[in-house]
């Protein structure tokens, strides 16, 4: 959330959205090779020297923080913020659109990182066949993360946000009827397109919609819907699971994120319906 936060702060309205996805394109980056190297790390080392690789890649960013090579900004004087509780956040209906967009995009994101390893096990598939798809899946979030400038600025935020989100909808779909490594591949890549961009626009539109000094509140406040989606997902989907197996989870998924998607486009429709007929 800090981080975050700290990039809002470093940038303006006109490149603010390019560098959410600057932050997004690092994040995809490490999903990438993360489980390429993971899954080859277990299969030739072990689990036990797999947490050491690990850990040895968390070290390094910690001492870059440490030698306070970064120039970062102070904090934002009293003067500069707007006076309103933290009900007013939570009952602003943009904010909270925001909110429970990012809410259900983590769910997907939660749901096919938790499930696709187990379904892949199911399959009969090696821990680095399941590292290549899931990387592959990384690979589509650094894609549509890099073309995210270029779409924000010829379709607008909201219009992208949720036309990927109807395509992860499908992509959720297509999932357990497939069994085959390449056809697998293909859809988790579809997915990965959809669900991709969604991270840093509803952050990107968190900033955006926040009252004058109070960034860091509303991305706390996200942050915090988002980490309980996070806590909930795997107790409530898990033993719809373990019940009736992964394909009523992706269902699910799909379904959340299509209502989603479509309830704010209606919305936004309606407005912009009333918004011509006073014109």
């Amino acid at each position: 959330m800090n981080i975050q936060n700290l990039i809002g702060r470093l940038s303006s309205l006109d490149n603010r959205s390019q560098n959410f996805a600057i932050s997004g394109l690092g994040v995809s980056t490490a999903s990438l090779i993360g489980p390429l190297l993971t899954g080859f790390s277990i299969d030739f080392l072990g689990y036990n020297s797999t947490y050491l690789v690990l850990s040895v890649c968390a070290f390094i960013p910690g001492l870059v923080m440490l030698s306070n090579v970064l120039k970062l900004p102070g904090p934002v004087s009293k003067e500069k913020t707007t006076q309103k509780s933290v009900k007013d956040l939570l009952r602003s209906k943009s904010l909270m659109k925001t909110y429970m967009t990012s809410a259900m995009i983590l769910t997907g994101i939660g749901l096919y990182e938790f499930y696709f390893p187990i379904y892949g096990e199911y399959l009969g598939f090696s821990a680095s066949t399941i590292g290549i798809i899931l990387s592959i899946y990384a690979a589509a979030f650094l894609i549509v993360r890099s073309l995210m400038p270029y779409l924000t600025r010829k379709y607008g935020e909201e219009p992208i946000l949720f036309s990927c989100m109807f395509i992860a909808s499908g992509a959720f779909v297509l999932l357990p009827f497939f069994k085959g490594m390449i056809a697998l591949g293909i859809i988790s890549f579809i997915l990965g397109m959809g669900l991709g961009i969604g991270q840093p626009l509803s952050i990107s539109m968190a900033y955006s919609a926040s009252p004058k000094g109070r960034t860091g509140e509303v991305l706390g406040i996200r942050l915090t819907i988002n980490k309980t989606a996070q806590f909930l997902v795997p107790i409530v989907f898990g033993s719809v699971g373990s019940w009736l197996g992964v394909f009523p989870v992706f269902l699910t998924s799909a379904v959340l994120l299509f209502s989603t998607a479509y309830s704010n486009l209606s919305s936004q429709q309606k407005k912009e319906t009333r918004a011509n007929h006073l014109s």
